[in-house]
């Protein structure tokens, strides 16, 4: 019925909806705090999402 480049256009413009939304809501914000919005953004999504800073002070995004 669909075949494959049919898919692919569906992932390109679900990943450019995606892109845009995330560009917004990050737009003039430092490093941190786009770690932090882009986190956030995931957990309302439904993603199970931990932002936590380690020792050497590197942040790690964390899924489940």
């Amino acid at each position: 019925m669909f075949d494959d480049s049919f898919v692919g256009k569906l992932f390109e413009r679900r990943m450019k909806k995606l892109e845009q939304k995330y560009q917004m809501a990050v737009s003039g914000q430092g490093f941190e705090k786009r770690l932090e919005t882009l986190a956030q953004i995931q957990d309302d999504d439904g993603y199970m999402v931990r932002l936590e800073k380690n020792y050497g002070g590197m942040n790690n995004i964390h899924v489940i």
